[in-house]
């Protein structure tokens, strides 16, 4: 298994199956961010580095790295608008939060800085607050 969405739904039906929402609609919109991550913010984030697949000339690449700050700002813009507090979905921790969060760690090299979006910094010191994340982060297994 090798996608990011796939995987996650399987280890929450596996292991964690309150990550995601009985209800049919709550469930469509936490996956509506989830696919937005991936197919929106996680290109823009790769235009930066892996052009190639997406062009073949130099100027090509330059030009996706070019945007690649101002993109990623703009799907910063867009999660915020979508969390409610903590998480996006209020109190309830879902998948769309596991997600996000490596996403977030992007944003450095991106040359973003997720302070200037206080809901998504706060969602990223929740997920950090959190036993499990602290201990990935301990071991050194997250960038």
């Amino acid at each position: 298994m090798t996608e990011t969405g796939a995987i996650l739904e399987y280890i929450s039906a596996t292991f964690a199956p309150g990550l995601v929402a009985a209800d049919p609609l709550h469930a469509a919109r936490m996956r509506e961010l989830m696919y937005y991550i991936t197919t929106t913010m996680h290109v823009n984030h790769a235009h930066r580095m892996r052009g190639h697949r997406w062009a073949r000339e130099d100027s090509s690449f330059e030009d996706m790295r070019s945007m690649v700050t101002q993109n990623m700002g703009a799907g910063c813009a867009f999660l915020e608008e979508r969390i409610t507090g903590p998480f996006f979905f209020g109190e309830q921790f879902t998948l769309a939060e596991c997600w996000a969060y490596p996403v977030l760690r992007f944003l450095p090299g991106d040359g973003v800085n997720v302070g200037d979006y206080p809901k998504l910094a706060a969602l990223q010191a929740a997920m950090e607050a959190r036993p499990s994340v602290r201990a990935v982060l301990d071991l050194g297994m997250v960038r």
